[in-house]
């Protein structure tokens, strides 16, 4: 299955055309109607005109320059000035950047561009990372500042530059010694208030209704001063029931869930060695808050040991 920690994205058939370069790209093959899966995810105000392509019309209207170097930004007026490239993965790639209109570091992350066509499925998850992400207002998951289309038609959103490491850097280094185990800053204790401050923010996305389905410590970012954020939310689902039912909270919104892009059932999505039994079965409908605790569970045995407890981290070791 590759390497424990590959992250397995589900997929679709269905494909979305590029947008041109002014983000109104044609975009057929849609029904044109905005369902409700779910009752508690309302739909209505997410501002999409019924579809993928309505969306990306909107998205179009405010869309961003880039540039590479100062110069370049002063001769086109650019908003954001691209640094290094931060990180990448199967869909999407994060750069430094700096805000040149607010003066302040941000981190920038946008859609692929390899050319031809996306998929439907693919464009749907990343804007809806974006909007899932934004509205869990906590301190435990990142700000989402402002969301757009580059130059090239592809979507992205700009969210805080946390600087520091992620935790399973952390585990890895005490791991090999480079930290003496368990003393210093890195003690026991502190490991697990850190742990501790995780549960809350998942216990706040689990109140409004929402599942990581990703959890592991190298999505579990450490900054310099001791703040612990929650990253990549490009798996998250809105489930039908918010946790806390009686809760006042207003429930979340995603574009996918509005048009109707689920995880079918039997497909495998997540990292494998953190994965809960229902989840490495691609048991799509079993799928529940319990399954982010499991994942939590995990992390909290590596934490602590410092041993991965599933080592080979396949689907099937999860299962048996």
């Amino acid at each position: 299955m590759g390497d424990q920690n590959e992250t397995i994205r589900e997929g679709t058939d269905e494909y979305l055309p590029v947008p041109d370069d002014s983000g109104l790209g044609e975009a057929g093959g849609f029904d044109g109607e905005t369902r409700d899966v779910q009752p508690q995810v309302e739909t209505s105000n997410l501002h999409v005109e019924a579809s993928m392509e309505g969306f990306l019309d909107q998205l179009g209207r405010m869309s961003a320059v880039f540039a590479r170097n100062e110069e370049d930004a002063k001769s086109r007026n650019a908003r954001f000035l691209l640094g290094n490239e931060l990180g990448s993965g199967s869909i999407g790639v994060v750069w430094e950047a700096r805000d040149l209109y607010l003066h302040r570091d941000l981190a920038v992350k946008a859609l692929r561009n390899d050319g031809g066509e996306v998929r439907k499925g693919r464009m749907a998850r990343f804007l809806s990372e974006a909007q899932i992400t934004a509205q869990l207002s906590h301190p435990a998951v990142i700000p989402v500042h402002e969301l757009g289309l580059k130059e090239d038609g592809m979507p992205f959103f700009a969210m805080k530059r946390v600087r520091g490491l992620d935790m399973g850097r952390l585990m890895e280094q005490i791991r090999e010694s480079q930290m003496m185990p368990f003393r210093g800053v890195f003690n026991r204790n502190y490991l697990l208030r850190l742990f501790s401050r995780i549960c809350q923010g998942m216990a706040y996305a689990h109140a409004r209704g929402v599942i990581h389905r990703d959890l592991k410590p190298d999505n579990l970012m450490i900054g310099e001063f001791g703040e612990v954020y929650i990253m990549d939310w490009g798996l998250a689902k809105i489930l039908g029931k918010p946790a806390i039912t009686d809760s006042d909270m207003e429930p979340v919104h995603s574009l996918r869930s509005a048009l109707e892009i689920q995880t079918a059932d039997g497909v495998v999505a997540g990292t494998p060695a953190y994965m809960s039994p229902e989840q490495a079965r691609g048991e799509a409908d079993r799928l529940g808050f319990q399954s982010d605790v499991f994942s939590l569970g995990l992390i909290l045995v590596e934490l602590l040991t410092l041993v991965r407890a599933i080592p080979t981290g396949t689907s099937e070791d999860v299962i048996d």
